[in-house]
């Protein structure tokens, strides 16, 4: 799998929610992560949501895959309590 991404927006999501795309691309290895689509917000392009661990907190990350091959990261932050919930829950 490859990971891209705008280097502007890799800077500008990194100042806005603490978190790295290179760091988001771990949260892709947690056998735990839940990914589905984002059907309120693929207007243009298909999105999907995920979240998942890496370095030892929980991310919920954006992101299209503009092919079968490629990630593309939209956005990347640290979960909201009701998403942390629902991935201890859905762990049970």
């Amino acid at each position: 799998m490859k990971f891209v991404w705008s280097r502007n927006k890799a800077a500008a999501n990194e100042r806005w929610h603490g978190v790295s795309f290179a760091e988001a691309r771990e949260a892709f290895l947690d056998q735990h992560a839940i990914i589905e689509p984002d059907e309120e917000h693929s207007w243009y392009e298909r999105r999907y949501r995920l979240i998942g661990e890496s370095r030892g907190r929980l991310l919920f990350i954006s992101y299209t895959e503009p092919d079968e091959e490629t990630i593309r990261f939209i956005s990347a932050r640290e979960v909201e309590p009701r998403e942390r919930r629902r991935y201890y829950e859905e762990q049970e």
